[in-house]
């Protein structure tokens, strides 16, 4: 394992992330769809304490108070619903 994994560019410090490392048995991996229809997102499935889970900020949208108003439908649905979400300050950029 890299070295360089383990640390996070200071930059990044307000993100307030865990990172999780596998030193055996590594899960397999598995892939989604990105939005875009197009691209392929690796991912692991890891199971943790619900209660690890307290906050989520919602990155920008086009529609906010839609996307807010699934997660929250979501979270709710998957026995999350403790969790709070807030709204990205970030505004959406459409190119």
């Amino acid at each position: 394992m890299s070295e360089l994994a383990l640390f996070k560019n200071p930059a990044f410090k307000e993100e307030e992330e865990w990172r999780l490392f596998w030193l055996t048995d590594t899960p397999p991996v598995k892939f989604r769809l990105a939005s875009d229809r197009r691209t392929l997102i690796p991912y692991i499935e890891a199971e943790f304490s619900k209660n690890a889970v307290c906050k989520i900020v919602q990155g920008p949208l086009a529609r906010p108070e839609v996307g807010e108003i699934s997660l929250r439908d979501f979270l709710k649905a998957a026995d999350y619903g403790h969790v709070e979400v807030i709204a990205s300050r970030i505004p959406l950029r459409a190119l």
